[in-house]
């Protein structure tokens, strides 16, 4: 009864200040005397854990994430700059994914386009030459400032911090370059809506879309970046596709849900966390420093003693006409200080007791959450390995399905679209003899297929791998190709020919190599303990 008529009075006190407040309170009310039952706890309004979680409504993309979208990639983007682990979870993805850059290798369909072996591998070999002799040149950057490479390891970057990227494919004549085709990066700001404009209809967030969804052009702002000075701002409107069909703009994001226009940020999820531990961390290592301050506190009423102590300069005495003007010394607590309190003064401190030994424990525990956040292993993410050899090797091949997945994306939505502008720039020109390239779509892409290779997995134990790739070649479930380009990353045919001339070269010089069988390595006594208990049924997989 009570609860009843507080209730009530409550109802009246919402009503007041906010009618449409109190008939929403109202229609709960009357919604959940008649309703029977919940099937699902958490959609429950009576279950006190989750009756007052009132997420936004169910939003389009577009309403969900593009008000907060800015707020979100500043905040990234300062702890990025200021927060160790933030650091780590946006480049340790770089260096595996992308590395110094990922290197093409051309896959024609030779069948289809009936191409000999022969004439395939020219073409091939032709083409993948001049490609990288553009690619490791400034020529490809329409700023001139990095190489393709490097301008992949600044998309993947960017894409990791600030969910997004742009990338303009101009045609820029310059002396002295292989192909005029150049990539120009765009920060994601930069994309916007005009001021003279407003989101409305197809437009939001400065990108149009047609009746399908499908992006029709960007609006790319092109204010030079002044710092502290103010310059009318201007936008250009680009086309995301040519009049033939060719891609303009490459759009590097990851769609969450149908219809999102603009990224998230990779951080998102685990801003707070981490935002929170910088905190506790900073607070920690204060206290830690505190507590290794030793500092003399005297307090005492004769003058001889502090005249000693401070250098002959005496406290004034009360009443005195002309007191010394010399003021109290500065009580920042040091290493090894003294610092002087007068008679009615005391001081009382408490006990920081650090370190504290609960610190790493915890920090550990909240990094395995944000590891999981992310798909990276908590042994990937702190670079820190101290389980055994199982458990090690699964931390890394479970990050590397992780990061298989992101390479295929960075691939077909970046790496991809721009060789496959550059090969038709290099057609176009002459450069490369495409026969049929300009005829049909379908002998365009059996030219375009192209294999992208980069960083390998990390090896813990290079004699196993080896041993492994050598059976999956045994039982023909892997090929040389595969496995060269999982262990060193290189290409097996210019293996097979430096090995021939190395073999050549031997010959010539004769010498001969004796090929002795491996030595079994030696494993101290906490390794050899590991080892046996991942072979041991049962055994432990947390190591020592």
């Amino acid at each position: 009864m009570a609860t009843r008529l507080l209730e009530k009075t409550v109802d009246r006190v919402v009503s007041a200040f906010s009618p449409r407040a109190g008939i929403r309170r109202a229609m709960e009310r009357r919604f959940a005397e008649l309703w029977p039952g919940e099937a699902y706890r958490a959609a429950s309004h009576r279950d006190r854990m989750v009756r007052h979680w009132n997420p936004l409504a169910a939003l389009n993309p577009d309403e969900e994430l593009l008000p907060e979208r800015l707020e979100l990639v500043a905040r990234c983007r300062d702890e990025y700059r200021n927060n160790p682990i933030a650091r780590s979870a946006v480049n340790t993805p770089v260096i595996s994914i992308v590395g110094c850059g990922l290197a093409m290798q051309c896959r024609i369909d030779r069948a289809f386009l009936g191409m000999s072996d022969e004439e395939a591998s020219a073409w091939e070999s032709k083409t993948e030459r001049l490609f990288a002799s553009w690619a490791s040149h400034t020529d490809a950057d329409a700023m001139r400032r990095e190489s393709f490479f490097g301008l992949q390891q600044l998309a993947y970057r960017s894409y990791r911090l600030s969910g997004e990227v742009f990338a303009l494919l101009p045609i820029i004549k310059r002396p002295g370059t292989i192909c005029d085709l150049r990539v120009q990066m765009v920060e994601a700001d930069r994309v916007s809506t005009p001021i003279t404009m407003a989101d409305a209809g197809v437009l939001h967030s400065g990108i149009e879309t047609g009746n399908n969804g499908e992006p029709v052009a960007y609006h790319v702002e092109t204010t030079p970046i002044q710092p502290f000075t103010p310059v009318p701002r201007t936008w250009a409107r680009v086309s995301a596709f040519g009049s033939t069909g060719r891609q303009n703009v490459i759009h590097l994001y990851q769609q969450d849900r149908p219809g999102q226009r603009r990224g998230m940020p990779s951080l998102t999820p685990i801003l707070i966390c981490l935002k929170k531990i910088g905190q506790y961390t900073e607070s920690e290592l204060l206290a830690a420093v505190v507590s290794s301050l030793f500092t003399i506190f005297i307090k005492s009423d004769s003058d001889k003693l502090m005249e000693d102590l401070t250098g002959g300069i005496r406290r004034p005495i009360e009443g005195e006409a002309n007191p010394p003007q010399e003021p109290r010394e500065n009580m920042d607590l040091g290493p090894g200080a003294i610092l002087r309190l007068d008679p009615d003064e005391d001081i009382s401190a408490a006990n920081p007791g650090r370190p504290n030994s609960q610190f790493d424990p915890f920090i550990s525990a909240i990094l395995r959450q944000i590891g999981m956040a992310l798909n990276i292993p908590y042994e990937i993410l702190v670079k820190h390995f101290s389980s055994s050899y199982s458990a090690s090797r699964a931390a890394i091949m479970q990050a590397w399905e992780f990061y298989k997945t992101e390479r295929a994306m960075f691939i077909d939505k970046f790496c991809q679209p721009i060789y496959e502008e550059w090969l038709w720039i290099m057609v176009l020109s002459g450069r490369i003899a495409a026969p049929g390239f300009l005829e049909s779509i379908e002998i365009r892409r059996a030219y375009f297929e192209a294999a992208w290779h980069g960083p390998v997995p990390l090896q813990i134990d290079p004699v196993k791998e080896a041993t492994a790739a050598a059976q999956r070649l045994d039982i023909g479930i892997s090929t040389i190709a595969e496995e060269t380009a999982m262990i060193t990353g290189n290409n097996w045919e210019e293996n097979f020919s430096q090995r021939s001339k190395e073999n050549e070269m031997a010959k010539k010089l004769e010498l001969s190599f004796a090929i002795l069988p491996p030595l079994a390595p030696q494993a101290n006594d906490e390794q050899t303990s590991n080892i046996e208990s991942d072979s041991q049924p049962g055994g432990s997989e947390n190591g020592h």
